[in-house]
């Protein structure tokens, strides 16, 4: 992999930055650093703005030779977007055509401009390369302040990386990414020790199994059979090649059972619970906790369905459009 360029993009200005170097501009300065890693190499770009600027982003480009047998993995834009390995011939599909409407929020698709073209791979805040050779990772190191965005172009052989617009006056990490053959799941301590502590966890959530159908039995029960899977598995075979590597476990230690859509009696009254749950929310969540994992809620705060006592009840609580209408946030 060979750099090609990196870019900063502030107030309509394209200014180009050169690793291991600051940059003195009228509005800000920056710097950019590259260092040797373990297993790979490390990209620090810092803004220091004087003055409020429109940033409209890094962008770094790295010229990659993919192999015919190479796979990509993309990372989804969340939890409701697909993430798997792409062949370098494939492409992922934008939405069908009059989709938007009620699809457009399962993803990226109503701000990411899909190119609906073979080879063209994009995924979020990681991915990696994987051929017979090893496997190449590209990991940002910190998204507290915005996704880092990973382009792939197999077709010319380019990997751009590129950062979130924001409007700034402070101090700013713009990006710090990770490259390299260490594959970060191994790597724990390294890794671990650069992301919020909360951000490493698994579990159960009922949503994929039940969906809406769920009562107080499936919880408990699944409360159980977690615990014990648990107790039987060794979290370091499961998450690790290495089975020597004790900090695997130490970090993948924090469980959830989570609680998902269907729980409540209506999205927007959170505090009235379905007949299907005679004990409460806080029963069950101190059930799950003596079965020895941290207990998880869906939750769709900011939002309520038209059967709803806030609906009925508490229009004024509701955003509203110009004519005085509800604001419609979406289809659940």
């Amino acid at each position: 992999m060979v750099l090609q360029h990196i870019f900063l993009r502030y107030n309509g200005k394209k200014v180009p930055l050169t690793a291991n170097k600051s940059i003195f501009e009228t509005e800000l300065y920056a710097d950019c650093r590259l260092t040797q890693e373990q297993g790979g190499e490390r990209l620090q770009i810092n803004i220091h703005p004087k003055q409020p600027i429109d940033f409209q982003g890094i962008e770094v480009r790295y010229t990659y030779n993919y192999a015919p047998d190479s796979r990509v993995f993309c990372n989804g834009w969340q939890s409701w977007t697909e993430s798997r390995e792409f062949r370098p011939d494939e492409k992922i599909p934008p939405l069908l055509w009059g989709t938007s409407k009620f699809m457009g929020a399962m993803g990226d698709y109503n701000f990411y401009d899909y190119p609906n073209a073979n080879g063209c791979l994009h995924s979020w805040s990681y991915s990696y390369i994987r051929n017979k050779k090893g496997t190449f990772w590209l990991a940002s190191l910190n998204e507290t302040t915005g996704f880092s965005l990973i382009e792939h172009d197999t077709n010319v052989g380019t990997i751009t990386i590129s950062t979130e617009k924001l409007e700034l006056e402070h101090s700013y990490p713009a990006l710090d990414m990770f490259m390299g053959f260490q594959n970060p799941f191994e790597n724990t301590a390294y890794f671990s020790a650069r992301l919020p502590k909360e951000a490493i966890c698994w579990g159960w959530t009922s949503w994929y199994n039940h969906y809406t159908a769920i009562d107080e039995k499936i919880i408990q029960q699944a409360a159980k059979s977690f615990s014990n899977f648990k107790k039987q598995q060794n979290l370091v075979d499961i998450l690790s090649d290495s089975p020597a590597d004790t900090n695997v476990a130490t970090a993948f230690g924090t469980t959830f059972v989570q609680i998902d859509d269907g729980w409540q009696a209506k999205i927007g009254d959170w505090l009235q619970v379905k007949s299907s749950f005679p004990k409460g929310m806080e029963a069950i969540a101190d059930e799950i906790r003596s079965n020895g994992s941290s207990p998880g809620l869906w939750l769709a705060p900011f939002i309520c369905e038209s059967k709803s006592d806030i609906f009925k009840n508490k229009k004024e609580w509701l955003l509203q459009d110009a004519a005085g209408n509800p604001v419609v946030a979406g289809y659940n």
